[in-house]
């Protein structure tokens, strides 16, 4: 029984470093993000990114499906602030961008993933001094390596 449970330890660490080699290990940035703003510090943005995001507006609004916008989606900045920050800009969006205000959004693909997360960018591109491409390239590799340290802690 001893036996088997060495066996079974080492074939255990012989995977784990099998897996580790598998792994790319995404380039170490420093983590970065929107919490430390409060949910009417964020909202208190929009008329300084008004103009940008009415250009997204009205680029997207006639597409049936938005994906993304300048290569950044949802999933690009879904780590930045909490839900209930999301939820209150996706609404502030909603107030700004409906005409009809009877509760069901005409565009929640837009706001989700090109309004919302192009908004966001500005917002973080303004905190830490970055260009909008430059602050795209640091969430992008953020979010690499914060699934990297995810998948690592798992090993």
């Amino acid at each position: 029984m001893k036996r088997r449970e060495n066996e079974q330890m080492r074939t255990n660490r012989e995977m784990k470093e099998i897996l580790k080699g598998l792994i790319k290990v995404p380039e170490k940035v420093k983590i970065l993000s929107l919490n430390s703003m409060t949910a009417d510090q964020i909202l208190d943005t929009f008329p300084k990114y008004k103009a940008q995001l009415d250009v997204i507006f009205r680029e997207l609004c006639s597409e049936p499906k938005v994906t993304g916008y300048n290569g950044i989606n949802h999933f690009s900045v879904i780590e930045l602030i909490d839900d209930v920050k999301q939820l209150k800009m996706m609404h502030k969006l909603g107030e700004i961008y409906e005409t009809d205000h009877d509760g069901v959004s005409m565009y929640p693909m837009l706001f989700a993933n090109a309004l919302m997360p192009g908004w966001l960018v500005y917002i973080f591109k303004d905190k830490y001094n970055l260009t909008f491409s430059e602050a795209v390239t640091h969430l992008d590799k953020q979010r690499q390596y914060k699934q990297y340290l995810s998948v690592e802690d798992n090993l």
